[in-house]
């Protein structure tokens, strides 16, 4: 009885802990799984951001607490994109480009080789880049609006960026 009880606790604690539950401004969970948002990000109009993450990754943790949770990223999020969550190292799996794959191997796919990733795909779920690594909330407003605004099809990364640094210290 007592092994029961003890599995049961750290089966729930395991369940409780290892997603990070980001409400949005209405108080709703905004994220949502990489299948629901490939499905939807069509009809919704909206390019979508997938975290990659794993349960025992403190830059991840970090990630959720200081950049997804600042009210600026979380309301620019929710008005420019379908967000996902996915754990390669958990079991799940997706239809991508016509084929069921695991979660694994879509983060492989995607190249993925530590954590936190963040990818960005557009409304038609064509992936337009990976970036790998922790950002802080500043640096990646800028991420999201290049992609969410299109800035991405008309000026290159470094160009965009340099714009908004100098126009940032008015040194333009």
């Amino acid at each position: 009885m007592k092994t029961l009880l003890t599995a049961t606790l750290a089966l729930v604690f395991c369940a409780c802990s290892s997603r990070p539950v980001v409400r949005s401004t209405e108080g709703r969970e905004r994220w949502t799984t990489p299948a629901s948002a490939f499905t939807d990000a069509s009809s919704a109009r909206k390019k979508i951001i997938l975290d990659v993450y794993t349960d025992w990754c403190g830059w991840c943790k970090r990630m959720d607490r200081d950049t997804y949770a600042d009210s600026a990223i979380a309301s620019y999020m929710e008005e420019h994109y379908l967000a996902a969550k996915m754990n390669p190292e958990r079991e799940g799996s997706l239809t991508y480009s016509g084929q069921q794959v695991s979660h694994a191997d879509f983060a492989r796919g995607l190249g993925v080789r530590g954590y936190p990733a963040t990818a960005f795909f557009n409304e038609k779920g064509e992936l337009l880049t990976m970036i790998p690594g922790y950002m802080k909330p500043k640096e990646f407003m800028l991420v999201l609006r290049f992609f969410a605004e299109d800035i991405y099809l008309t000026k290159k990364w470094e160009e965009y960026a340099a714009a908004e640094q100098a126009r940032e210290t008015g040194t333009q």
